[in-house]
């Protein structure tokens, strides 16, 4: 018998980042949600980084920039978000 498990964000600031990238349809980059959350990008990409170790977050390069990385949300991820 398998159990399901919710995994919530630790903290409001990783809430606040999944619910950028649930906002934007396909995923986004992390440089974006820096901008929209007025944070450095070294501080997402440390966030998107726990929330990955969560199971909540997946990052993959982005199709149209070879710099960028684009973050999207698991179903994990989509479960955790419905709480808050």
């Amino acid at each position: 018998r398998s159990v399901s498990v919710v995994v919530k964000p630790r903290c409001s600031a990783q809430a606040a980042v999944m619910f950028v990238i649930q906002r934007e349809a396909g995923g986004t980059t992390q440089r974006r949600v820096a901008e929209q959350l007025k944070l450095n990008e070294s501080a997402v990409t440390a966030m998107v980084g726990r929330l990955i170790k969560l199971g909540l977050v997946h990052r993959a390069p982005s199709p149209n920039d070879g710099r960028a990385w684009t973050v999207t949300l698991t179903d994990k991820g989509l479960a955790a978000l419905a709480l808050f």
